[in-house]
């Protein structure tokens, strides 16, 4: 299971255009999206879950190129089975 993890930005970064991005690949909300990108300004990591690689690469290229520092994130599923 992916997931996104944001963890900086360069110079430059188009942020009108990466939060209509997160509002595309995720449930976040204009707000919601805008306080994550507030924090990534300020220094603070976040990860959004995406829901199939093939995805994320695209979520995390795309999210690139408008000049956020990302990268996707292997999560290994838990089995609940003895």
């Amino acid at each position: 299971m992916p997931n996104a993890l944001f963890y900086g930005w360069r110079k430059g970064i188009l942020l009108i255009s990466l939060n209509q991005l997160l509002r595309k690949y995720s449930l976040l909300t204009l707000t919601q999206a805008k306080q994550k990108l507030d924090d990534l300004l300020a220094g603070k990591p976040f990860t959004l879950y995406v829901s199939d690689a093939i995805e994320a690469a695209d979520f995390v290229a795309r999210a690139s190129e408008l000049g956020a520092l990302c990268r996707i994130e292997l999560v290994e599923e838990v089995s609940n089975s003895p």
